[in-house]
């Protein structure tokens, strides 16, 4: 959801209501900086561990369909990984040499895979 947010902001692409992504022009070519300006909208959205596995990705059209294919997958299994997830939150413990941001930081990546999920029609 915010990912589509940002996009649809920055002005590079429009997003239709099946989830889908098109490029803002009419004539459905994106130049470079639109192209730039999409990925950044793509990585800004998503948690920084996804980044990641976007690595590789020619354009932002091949990044947003390997998110859907990321994500978008059974329903039952976005359950249960968002169940295994908030597990995970509720056994968050702070280690001796951790910092409380530390332990922040570990709880805001779990919350944001969680809620990344669940706007993600899950």
């Amino acid at each position: 959801m915010r990912t589509k947010d940002i996009m649809r902001a920055e002005g590079v692409c429009v997003c239709g209501g099946g989830g889908g992504v098109e490029p803002a022009g009419r004539s459905g070519t994106v130049d470079g900086q639109t192209e730039g300006m999409a990925l950044a909208a793509i990585y800004q959205g998503i948690p920084d561990d996804t980044v990641l596995s976007l690595i590789g990705t020619a354009t932002a059209r091949h990044a947003w369909e390997a998110l859907e294919r990321m994500y978008l997958g059974d329903a039952r299994g976005k359950e249960a990984e968002v169940r295994t997830l908030k597990t995970e939150l509720e056994m968050l413990d702070m280690e001796e040499s951790e910092t409380i941001c530390d332990l922040a930081w570990k709880a805001r990546r779990i919350v944001g895979t969680i809620l990344f999920f669940l706007a993600w029609g899950g």
